[in-house]
């Protein structure tokens, strides 16, 4: 969406209430790799040429209101993103390997 001028990626987050809206880590990590995708999918399924992403945020949403939440944290969330996807293909390549 565009939110003070800039293509914002949001993640809606649905919480039982406001002292549940806790951050993960994973939350941060989940939005990175989103940033870094250059394609997607419409509603037909087919590919689609996705818009610079300048901004994330976390959107909680709870009976009676809503905390939106800054996620300025790209470069080291996609790193960490980066190695744990290369730590799951090399437990996954380990597994193929010994069956």
């Amino acid at each position: 969406c565009n939110l003070d001028g800039k293509n914002t990626l949001l993640d809606f987050k649905t919480k039982a209430n406001k002292e549940k809206c806790t951050t993960y880590p994973e939350y941060y990590m989940q939005l990175a790799a989103y940033r870094h995708c250059d394609f997607g999918v419409d509603k037909s399924l087919l590919p689609e040429k996705l818009p610079k992403i300048v901004a994330s945020k976390i959107l909680f949403v709870f009976p009676g209101g809503y905390q939106l939440t800054e996620t300025n944290h790209d470069d080291i969330a996609y790193a960490a993103f980066t190695a744990q996807l290369a730590a799951y293909r090399l437990i996954y390549e380990l597994k193929k390997a010994s069956t």
